[in-house]
């Protein structure tokens, strides 16, 4: 059935596929797409081979899976073990659509990534061709920002020069990047980051409400980490994830 729904391509018919750079981002996305929408969503993770191959090394997504966050599984290239196999990221998010009729996709590496401490050299850049793979097919790409301050690190302090290098150099389409509701001195600390790297202007900021997604985590016990750091330590980072889902399940058709 699978083959059949794929076998003359297609497009995403405009669906939203959020597609983030780490995989501690994976949760606050499926929970906050899932809550937003009241659960009416069908929501598919994508992981591709960008960092651990097999899904289930993944904790993450079996306790998402296990309260209803996540309703199926692809993994493409050579990660392995989703409900579907898929070839590359065009066949990934075909198969999302067509074969799993999802509302929602989630584009996010396995456990683990790769860092150099150089401009480039960071598995995480991946997450610019996969935009642009979902804005090639028809759909809605939404990119997540890694924001933090927990970090000392002047590159990963307030928007990560990850996120920074991927929305200014490599990705080549407009998406949506969501914007978490910060307080007073961070918010300008991130504007001016996006003003200084030309992202303001390359691509369409939307502001969202994502405040809602800690103590979302806290009741569902999503115990998620980012660097060693959680909830407490690193809100910001959760939010901007959260703001994402939300973001996604406002701009999915079918559920509302």
């Amino acid at each position: 059935a699978g083959h059949e729904a794929l076998k003359d391509g297609g497009n995403l018919e405009g669906m939203p596929v959020v597609v983030a750079e780490l995989h501690s981002q994976l949760a606050p996305i499926c929970l906050m797409a899932k809550e937003h929408s009241s659960c009416k969503i069908r929501l598919v993770y994508i992981m591709p081979d960008w960092a651990a191959l097999p899904i289930a090394l993944s904790n993450t997504v079996r306790q998402l899976q296990s309260q209803g966050l996540i309703d199926h599984t692809i993994t493409y290239g050579h990660a392995f073990g989703g409900d579907a196999e898929a070839v590359n990221i065009f066949s990934a998010l075909l198969a999302a659509r067509k074969v799993f009729h999802a509302d929602v996709a989630v584009v996010a590496m396995g456990p683990g990534i790769v860092g150099t401490g150089t401009k480039y050299g960071f598995s995480g850049i991946e997450q610019g061709p996969a935009l642009d793979a979902v804005a090639l097919m028809g759909g809605k790409a939404i990119a997540p920002l890694r924001i933090g301050f927990g970090d000392q690190r002047e590159r990963h302090y307030g928007i990560s020069h990850h996120s920074l290098t991927v929305l200014a150099e490599i990705v080549q389409n407009k998406v949506r990047v969501p914007l978490p509701v910060l307080s007073g001195d961070k918010s300008i600390v991130i504007y001016s980051q996006l003003t200084a790297a030309g992202i303001a202007v390359k691509h369409h900021l939307v502001e969202v409400d994502a405040t809602a997604t800690l103590d979302l985590m806290k009741t569902r016990q999503l115990n998620v980490t980012t660097m060693g750091r959680g909830l407490r330590a690193e809100p910001e980072f959760f939010m901007s994830a959260g703001a994402a889902g939300i973001l996604a399940a406002r701009e999915a058709k079918g559920w509302s």
